[in-house]
């Protein structure tokens, strides 16, 4: 609500008002304001105030029902009821509705998170414990019992943070820093810390960060531990395709190894660079750091497993590198098609009897390419035609 500054003749006529036996509540509604603040005014004016009656039912009854069942905030209640919102708070503790702190809402968000039995907020969870464990911040302040949990991206992945948002309205609250060029989207409550904090993220997690039980670690939380802490990147000509995760806790990257082996069957060491006087060069970037750093990188088939495994039908992720991803899937998926288009030619070229001159010329290529093709693939001539006689004559 817009804070008015009041005249003077507006102070004498409020006061002449409540002096002739106008309600503070009549008054604020005339003049477009809570009747906290007429009150405030006239006490500042040494006027007396009159014993406050209590709200009628059917006022009551408007509040309750404008909370629970129209969805509208506290502050929108005020604004149009004219009430403070301390008035309003008590109407909801009395009718169960609200706690000393928290909304009837957030509690309802905050089971969805809890048992998620709908596949997207199952999803969600997930997805955002990988990014919060990569990319969060959690802060407890004991003296003065304020707990937060902030999730910081860049400005250009700002879609991201707002779906989550969307999933998460009266759990989460996105603004965007005029110092920095960034969006944040904040948990500011107690209740919320404590959850996330089973799950592994706690405060200064940097060095020690891991995910507390291994069913923790699925498909959308490495999602959010890749596009938090690690990259996806292709040569010009996208021949070559790198996935690639870092963090400054080894625990971590071993449950990131542990999940490839097992669902994968990848199996793969990471790397550790040294804290060193000349920075590092990770994946072409510069990184700069006072502990050691650890990485796996996958290159290849492997990397393209990976990525279809993790963006294939999901909701959630950031818009950038969800579109490289899928880009590569689809040219790798392309080659992957070629290549089977290319070694099924081969075969039948063999079958009808060709040479291996006549395939070559037939494909533009040199007879030396053809031998060597085979022999990568394994193919023999003679064997095929031997099992192409033996079909026939079943």
């Amino acid at each position: 609500m817009a804070k008015i500054n009041f005249t003077q003749e507006q102070i004498k006529d409020i006061i002449r008002k409540y002096e002739n036996l106008e309600s503070a509540e009549k008054i604020a509604i005339d003049i477009g304001c809570s009747s906290a603040r007429i009150l405030r005014l006239l006490k500042k004016n040494n006027i007396s105030i009159r014993k406050v009656k209590t709200l009628s039912p059917e006022t009551i009854e408007k509040i309750f029902d404008l909370y629970t069942k129209e969805f509208y905030t506290i502050t929108e209640i005020q604004k149009l009821l004219h009430l403070s919102s301390k008035t309003i708070k008590n109407v909801l503790f009395k009718k169960n509705i609200l706690d000393t702190k928290y909304s009837y809402r957030f509690y309802d968000g905050l089971e969805k998170l809890k048992n998620p039995s709908d596949s997207v907020y199952q999803e969600l969870l997930y997805y955002l414990i990988g990014l919060l464990i990569t990319d969060g911040c959690c802060s407890i302040s004991k003296k003065n019992n304020i707990h937060q949990l902030i999730l910081s991206l860049q400005l250009k992945d700002k879609e991201c943070l707002e779906k989550i948002n969307i999933y998460l309205p009266n759990i989460s609250n996105l603004f965007f820093p005029k110092t920095r060029k960034d969006v944040v989207l904040s948990f500011g409550s107690k209740i919320i810390v404590d959850f996330f904090k089973e799950f592994g993220i706690i405060p200064r997690k940097t060095l020690i960060a891991k995910l507390e039980k291994d069913s923790h670690l699925n498909v959308d939380t490495i999602r959010g531990l890749l596009e938090g802490d690690g990259s996806i990147s292709q040569t010009k000509d996208n021949y070559s395709i790198c996935v690639g995760f870092t963090s400054a806790s080894k625990d971590l990257i071993l449950q990131y190894i542990d999940f490839l082996n097992k669902n994968l069957n990848i199996n793969i060491g990471f790397k550790t660079i040294k804290p060193r006087d000349k920075k590092a060069i990770i994946r072409n970037r510069e990184v700069d750091s006072k502990h050691d750093l650890f990485y796996v990188n996958l290159f290849g088939k492997t990397a393209f497993r990976l990525l279809k495994i993790l963006y294939t039908n999901k909701k959630f992720f950031i818009t950038r590198k969800h579109e490289k991803a899928i880009k590569i899937i689809e040219i790798y998926e392309k080659r992957e098609r070629l290549k089977l288009e290319r070694y099924n030619f081969i075969i039948g070229e063999i079958i009808s009897g060709k040479t291996d001159s006549d395939i070559a010329k037939s494909l533009g290529i040199s007879a030396s390419a053809i031998k060597n093709y085979k022999a990568k693939h394994n193919i023999r001539s003679k064997d095929i035609r031997k099992l192409e006689v033996i079909y026939e004559n079943i």
